[in-house]
């Protein structure tokens, strides 16, 4: 599990920062490296007007955590989203449970 501190992603474990760009810049790297120029199969596939939603759901008993980090990543893939956080950071979720959900 991650938490903001002063704009660095900082461990809880060990409490060293593992980056020093901010979460969003971070993201909008990340998303350039891995997305680029974008999903060629969802492009050629998927109607861009189709409607989705989603859910988070745990495969096994675990402690949720990365609730920023998810929010954050959709946010800057579709400003239009919306993330409806079931169990924040630091909850326990049994198998199945849904920790949050993206409309």
């Amino acid at each position: 599990m991650t938490h903001r501190e002063s704009g660095a992603i900082r461990s809880p474990l060990t409490g060293v920062p593992e980056a020093t760009e901010s979460l969003d810049q971070l993201v909008r790297l990340a998303l350039a490296e891995d997305v680029g120029p974008g999903d060629w199969t969802t492009a050629w596939t998927v109607d861009p007007e189709t409607v989705g939603c989603a859910h988070a759901l745990a495969k096994h008993e675990l402690v949720v955590g990365g609730t920023a980090v998810a929010c954050a990543v959709f946010a800057a893939v579709d400003p239009r989203l919306s993330v409806r956080v079931v169990r924040g950071d630091g909850l326990r979720a049994a198998a199945g449970d849904v920790a949050r959900g993206v409309f």
